[in-house]
């Protein structure tokens, strides 16, 4: 392998093999990053000569002075995170505008828009190749976009491998279009003004999720991504398999995407197995036209973490009260229902709304369901008990069981009676 396609294979995924071969490549081109590589693949720290070399080495590729103050930033040859913030905002600098600003991996930078603007300035001064994480976030707010059209092709020439950014604040962007990112997490719908969705590839397209106005129209689904969607399913011989090979391509994740075909008379589901309907197969084989699919904001499915208090979450009724669990295990199951299992259109808006009131428990404590919620909690768990029986079980990777974790205790609740014999009117509560 060129040296390029090493540098490829790394951005893409990281791992110890390839970074083993690019080790030997750079010691043959006389690159002290290669020697650096080599001894943090076969680390001993308890080695003063070990720690010596190290740093003699890391000294001659940025200098004594720089290494002293960034050694402990540095690893494999490369700095995989660095954060401008309060503490390390002059280092970040640095290093930046040193050699080994080419070879950082994850960079955030944070403050206030004179500052961030600046930064985002030295940061499309020069190439970085092994950017793949970006994080920008301002404090404050702004009638204008704080960075420029300009900057911004400037910034997207400078990080041709940036697969994911975060921005975080107001009108940080006027219009974004980076061809190689796959993951775009907004803090409002105004982060970014204007985000062009490029077609990535026949193995990608960009992923938007925003914290705030969830459901707010973000645009259709692009026809290329809806002909790759409809060719996927026809060919899958499973739902199983069809995860496993194209989880992570879409705009969105697979089931939400599911879901909108179903919406949109082009997908239905047998036994959990997605499959195209007969306008889906004609959209498909051309006979039919390509309906507009809408796509909405999407929340970033994040598990509520626990609390030193107040975590069991319970149903009450004007009679009945019941346990249903963990806040932390429901909440964490619910984001693993909608980013895994194919789920009806009219099922994922109720798990929705349910990881909406969860949010809503951690902030209140106690919250009166919305009707939707409590009149269709118990076909959640009728349709996921089905998938259950039907062996549907999708993984990617290193991915458990979605069956594990905490749904035999939410599947045989005794609140279940709750569901079939009260009324629509239900309380959550966490204690």
């Amino acid at each position: 392998m060129s040296r390029d396609d090493l540098e490829e294979a790394l951005a893409a995924c990281w791992n110890l093999d390839d970074l083993a071969v690019y080790a030997d490549l750079l010691l043959a081109e006389d690159d002290p990053r290669g020697e650096l590589i080599a001894l943090d693949l076969q680390p001993d720290p308890e080695s003063d000569e070990w720690a010596a070399r190290r740093f003699a080495v890391i000294a001659r590729w940025l200098g004594s002075d720089l290494a002293r103050r960034s050694h402990h930033l540095v690893k494999h040859g490369f700095i995989h995170a660095l954060d401008d913030g309060k503490r390390s905002g002059p280092l970040a600098q640095t290093l930046l505008e040193s050699p080994a600003g080419s070879c950082v991996r994850r960079f955030t930078t944070r403050g206030p828009s004179t500052k961030v603007r600046a930064t985002i300035q030295r940061l499309a001064a020069k190439s970085r190749p092994f950017l793949t994480q970006l994080e920008v976030s301002v404090r404050g707010t702004s009638e204008t976009s704080l960075l420029s059209n300009q900057l911004v092709d400037r910034l997207t020439a400078a990080t041709p491998r940036l697969y994911e950014l975060e921005v975080r604040g107001h009108r940080v962007f006027d219009t974004l279009a980076h061809p190689a990112l796959r993951r775009l997490h907004l803090s409002n719908h105004d982060s970014v003004v204007d985000v062009v969705r490029p077609r990535v590839d026949e193995e990608g397209f960009l992923r938007v999720t925003c914290e705030a106005a969830t459901g707010q129209y973000a645009g259709t689904v692009p026809r290329d991504e809806l002909r790759h969607a409809l060719d996927a399913i026809d060919k899958a011989k499973s739902y199983d398999k069809l995860y496993a090979e194209s989880s992570e391509v879409f705009g969105e994740t697979l089931p939400a995407l599911l879901a909108r075909l179903e919406q949109a008379a082009l997908v239905m589901f047998q036994s959990g197995t997605p499959v195209l309907t007969q306008v889906g197969r004609g959209v498909l084989a051309g006979s039919h036209p390509m309906p507009l699919v809408r796509r909405s904001l999407e929340r970033p499915l994040v598990p509520i973490t626990n609390n030193r208090h107040g975590n069991n979450v319970w149903l009450e009724t004007k009679k009945q009260i019941g346990f249903i669990g963990h806040i932390h295990t429901l909440s964490s199951l619910a984001c693993m229902w909608l980013e895994r299992l194919p789920l009806t259109a009219r099922i994922r808006r109720v798990v929705e709304e349910l990881l909406d009131v969860l949010y809503t428990l951690r902030h209140h404590g106690r919250t009166h369901a919305q009707e939707s919620v409590s009149a269709n909690l118990e076909l959640v768990l009728r349709q996921l008990s089905a998938l259950e029986i039907a062996g549907i079980d999708p993984k990617r990777g290193e991915e458990k069981s979605v069956w594990a974790g905490g749904w035999p205790e939410v599947r045989d609740g005794v609140y279940r009676e709750m569901l079939r014999t009260a009324a629509t009117r239900m309380t959550f509560a966490v204690r």
